[in-house]
């Protein structure tokens, strides 16, 4: 079964790549002789997220990077260049940034992905559902995250940074104190998880007697181990 969540995401983006209001305002931009086709649509993608910015509603402004997104995407494809290539990490890491569009995020590995640390965006922002979909701690609305990371990384600091997606921690260069805090933390989401695979055979009935089918939503094939594990059938 797929991920109906992410699903809505990217027939969001589809719905947004078609709005006529987006193409008309990239149109006018090329009328008026100042950008050719691939920047005026990048153009317009910027100022349609930001009227959505300054309307004062979060879960509007969360489209915000949905909108550029797509007009990065568009831009792309107008110049001939393939869509935004599959991210890399080279080792486990956790990803800082300002906000994370949904198609980077859906192609983060997470295999190597241990967390991400936003300095924007909102728990309603799409790049928070994806995470939440793919069980990756994440923190959103770390304001000045990034220029206390630069100050830190000028000083020569900031080699470690530790995250907390349950309480919305973010901790640079965490101290041992700290750093048993987070880990007894990780330890027990273990014993949990443990603890959901021990019950995993367990009869899915209840109280009073009726038999719950428990599936799951999974995004690749590979998924579905894990989803078995739990109990999913």
């Amino acid at each position: 079964e797929g991920h109906d969540d992410e699903a809505a995401i990217f027939d969001a983006q589809a719905a947004i790549a078609r709005d006529p209001a987006l193409a008309a305002m990239a149109g006018q931009r090329v009328a008026e002789g100042h950008e050719d086709a691939i920047g005026a649509i990048q153009g317009a993608a910027q100022a349609f997220a930001d009227q959505l910015r300054d309307l004062g509603d979060e879960l509007l402004a969360a489209r915000a990077a949905d909108v550029v997104d797509v007009g990065h995407r568009i831009a792309r494809h107008l110049a001939g260049i393939a869509d935004r290539p599959e991210t890399t990490l080279e080792g486990p890491a956790i990803v800082v940034a300002d906000d994370l569009p949904p198609s980077v995020t859906a192609t983060l590995p997470r295999e190597r992905l241990l967390g991400i640390a936003l300095q924007g965006s909102s728990p309603t922002a799409h790049a928070a559902i994806l995470a939440r979909a793919y069980g990756i701690p994440a923190v959103v609305g770390g304001r000045g995250l990034l220029d206390v990371l630069r100050r830190e990384q000028a000083a020569g600091r900031a080699g470690e940074l530790a995250i907390d997606g349950t309480t919305g921690e973010i901790v640079i260069d965490p101290d041992a104190r700290t750093r048993a805090r987070f880990d007894a933390g990780a330890d027990d989401a273990r014993r949990r998880h443990e603890a959901d695979l021990r019950d995993a055979s367990r009869p899915a009935v209840t109280v009073d007697g009726v038999e719950v089918a428990l599936v799951a939503n999974i995004g690749t094939p590979d998924e579905s181990r894990s989803a078995v594990a739990l109990g999913a059938r």
